[in-house]
């Protein structure tokens, strides 16, 4: 498996030994392919034909084969309270087969010491371990000139110990986090899904419900009396809240699994603003609202019309919603390099401490305020997410009982 072209030296330059595995340990790169980088090297060091790596599980206390290089061993996991392990542990010393075949010292452990090295087929062992506990096994197959490992074979290799159960934890933790993480993605990502297909199965039915309620309300099928019209209006009234849910929950979803690609170009601020605010004509002029729109004319703004149209539509509803026989603004202007839109109302207000909290996902300002006027605290973070897609930023300054004013920013240059 591995060739040098020189024999195999009888003694180390401890120096240059490091410095070589210094110079590639700084080659390493954070993967799963580290393990086999620092097992190569450390084979290469002794000129080994094969070796192996055991990895210690704690929760089943035992080693399970992790890497090997040249033959594979034959067992593939080894108990964590074999006999010959727990002599590893205690001692924390690198053994040679030839050793324990001869040496008085292992006559205790001899038989099981003789069972490792010919299930795992190796003669040299090194326990890797830690702060006390148990990293990993190195295990390393005959010398490739066919001659036994001396003692200073031994030495390098326990000079060595520190240095790969130190690298080969790091390189273990770090896969272990990748794997977590892929975990976690793949879970968020059906979650998505899975709340993707339902808001999607959701809006045909409650389409149809309003649909029906319509027509109803517009006594196509006959006449219907004022009570009937308020108990129709109601169920419109719910059925649309329970429609811009669905609708904010789709948006959420996009832009949280990146799936969500902007289409940015010129846009059109004074016409997207006075179409939105023709949607909620109807609500502004029953709840006595005025309504006002301020806009720099010759200010090009850039960004993804559908989604920045969706701002709009949950900031001026929320100012809709908050505010009785007040005024509503939109203003339009610049701000540096960035265009600064501000909507802008006289209604309930926000407390200062809820600032910045109003902004995250299913979270609301006041418990009574938001019972009173309803909503699921969607509507804000859909928002925020959105502005910080096109590059922007979004913020409030409100005071309780006198009006807020919600500031969003975005790009007057093409990206």
């Amino acid at each position: 498996m591995f060739k040098f072209s020189s024999p195999r030296k009888k003694h180390y330059d401890y120096e240059q030994v490091f410095k070589k595995i210094m110079l590639q340990l700084e080659t390493l790169e954070r993967g799963s392919d580290n393990i086999d980088i620092i097992l190569r090297t450390v084979l290469n060091v002794v000129e080994a034909s094969h070796g192996s790596l055991f990895v210690y599980q704690s929760e089943s206390n035992t080693f399970i084969l992790k890497k090997w290089l040249g033959e594979k061993p034959i067992n593939v996991s080894i108990a964590g309270d074999y006999e010959f392990i727990n002599y590893l542990k205690q001692t924390q010393s690198v053994v040679l087969k030839d050793e324990t075949v001869h040496e008085q010292r292992y006559v205790d452990i001899r038989s099981a010491a003789v069972h490792y090295f010919t299930q795992i087929s190796c003669v040299a062992v090194v326990p890797l371990i830690l702060n006390g506990q148990w990293v990993a096994l190195l295990n390393v197959g005959r010398s490739l000139h066919q001659s036994e490992y001396q003692e200073d074979d031994k030495t390098i290799l326990h000079l060595l110990a520190y240095w790969l159960a130190h690298n080969i934890s790091n390189a273990l933790l770090y896969n272990r986090v990748i794997n977590q993480n892929k975990k976690l993605a793949e879970m968020t990502e059906l979650k998505s899904q899975l709340m993707a297909n339902v808001t999607h199965e959701l809006r045909t039915p409650l389409n149809g419900i309003l649909g029906m309620t319509d027509l109803i309300m517009e006594e196509a099928d006959g006449p219907i009396n004022e009570d009937q019209k308020r108990h129709l209006s109601m169920i419109k009234s719910a059925g649309e809240s329970l429609l811009e849910i669905v609708d904010n929950i789709l948006s959420l979803i996009k832009v949280e699994s990146h799936k969500q690609e902007l289409d940015v170009k010129k846009i059109n601020i004074s016409k997207m603003i006075q179409e939105v605010a023709l949607l909620f004509e109807g609500i502004i002029t029953s709840k006595n609202n005025e309504f006002q729109c301020f806009v720099h004319e010759h200010l090009p703004i850039y960004g993804d019309e559908e989604q920045v149209r969706i701002v709009l539509m949950n900031l001026l509803g929320n100012a809709v919603k908050f505010t009785d026989g007040g005024q509503i603004e939109v203003h339009v202007g610049r701000s540096g390099e960035m265009a600064k839109i501000c909507v802008k109302d006289t209604g309930v207000g926000i407390q200062e401490s809820d600032h910045e909290k109003i902004f995250e996902e299913f979270c609301q300002g006041n418990g009574s305020i938001e019972r009173t006027y309803g909503g699921a605290g969607l509507g804000l973070s859909v928002a925020k997410k959105i502005v910080e897609l096109h590059g922007g930023r979004i913020w409030v300054d409100s005071i309780l009982g006198k009006g807020s004013e919600f500031y969003f920013t975005l790009p007057t240059k093409p990206a």
